[in-house]
């Protein structure tokens, strides 16, 4: 990973109606030092099993952060056409994004489409400047109890490829449910992503215990999930 990288993750912002508890830091910035934010009772509780499946697959952080999960796959990717959208661009995005299609098998797999309406995930593209504040990558989650029906990630371009792929592959990441950052610097969902920019074992675990390693590609089993819409932003 480079510097650039590793010095450019800023504070977690967290938006909307509800805080998602125990969520890490993204990195330092104006000298002072990580802050928890409040716990919303209302929020997930974090644990090993958020859908109490009754299977827990270790080593994983699940009880680092809180889990969430769609409810059928292939999830529908659209990337938003404007000035910074170009093919090399979109085709780094793909390459981080088939880093947890790879992991899982193909099961945590998506499908490009060309109208945004039909997008469960807005993709978007801005310039990583490296200034005060600026990020390399943002996902913005909306769900409703656990079960995610909407998310936009938001992709900072610095014109190293590696390290973009790596932000895309962490982004996409937080956006199949990974609500919080792994403590250990070794896995992709570090605050600052790895070294080598794959998903790790206790990545995957972490997501398989989200989805009950039942990665849903069955449309008739999905049903409405009741309760208000919340938002999470996670970089």
């Amino acid at each position: 990973m480079t510097s650039s990288f590793s010095l450019s993750r800023f504070p977690l912002a967290i938006l909307g109606a509800v805080l998602l508890p125990l969520l890490a830091s993204c990195g330092g910035g104006g000298g002072s030092g990580p802050k928890t934010p409040p716990v919303d009772s209302a929020t997930p509780v974090p644990t090993s099993n958020s859908q109490g499946c009754g299977q827990n697959f270790s080593p994983n952080y699940a009880s680092s952060v809180s889990l969430l999960h769609w409810n059928v796959f292939p999830l529908s990717v659209y990337f938003k056409p404007d000035a910074e959208l170009s093919a090399a661009r979109r085709d780094t995005a793909i390459a981080g994004f088939n880093e947890w299609v790879k992991a899982t098998g193909g099961q945590a797999n998506y499908s490009v489409v060309n109208q945004e309406s039909q997008a469960k995930i807005i993709v978007r593209f801005y310039r990583f400047t490296g200034g005060a504040g600026d990020t390399l990558g943002t996902t913005k989650v909306s769900y409703r109890g656990t079960v995610i029906e909407r998310a936009t990630i938001d992709l900072g371009i610095t014109g190293d490829q590696n390290d973009d792929i790596l932000t895309a592959a962490h982004e996409y990441g937080h956006a199949l449910g990974i609500s919080g950052h792994s403590p250990n610097a070794l896995d992709l969902m570090y605050f600052t992503g790895n070294l080598s920019g794959e998903v790790t074992t206790p990545d995957l675990n972490t997501v398989r215990t989200a989805y009950c390693d039942n990665f849903n590609h069955n449309t008739n089993r999905t049903s409405a999930v009741a309760g208000p819409l919340k938002t999470v932003v996670l970089h």
